[in-house]
């Protein structure tokens, strides 16, 4: 797992506030009562309260561009398709419980030729 915050120094291209936010803008999703109600979430977390986001995404673009002044850039635009959200509990992985010996134990189908590619907190 691989924690995406920011380097502080670093100003965030896409913000335009006067303090640059800790993460990208692009990694905050927003959930409404609907999506909360086919997660089954009767209560809310706590605010700063961590959980677990597990997410099946497709890829909806990938660009590479060059430029003088920056080089190369890269950028990938995933939809997310299928989530699931959950509490942390010590040793719960979701790697180690999709990559078990005996095979995922997730209830996700994916297509053949699919990826996962990662898992990260929400």
């Amino acid at each position: 797992m691989v924690n995406m915050k920011m380097e502080s120094g670093k100003e965030n291209e896409s913000s335009t506030l006067l303090t640059s936010p800790d993460y990208p803008m692009g990694l905050c999703i927003y959930l409404d009562e609907d999506q909360l109600a086919k997660l089954k979430m009767d209560e809310l977390p706590k605010v700063g309260e961590l959980r677990k986001l597990i997410a099946v995404v497709s890829v909806k673009s990938v660009s590479v561009f060059e430029d003088e002044e920056n080089g190369m850039k890269r950028s990938l635009s995933l939809q997310i398709t299928d989530l699931e959200l959950s509490g942390i509990k010590d040793g719960d992985s979701a790697a180690s419980k999709m990559y078990k010996k005996d095979g995922p134990d997730n209830g996700i189908k994916l297509e053949p030729g699919s990826k996962v590619v990662g898992e990260g907190y929400f």
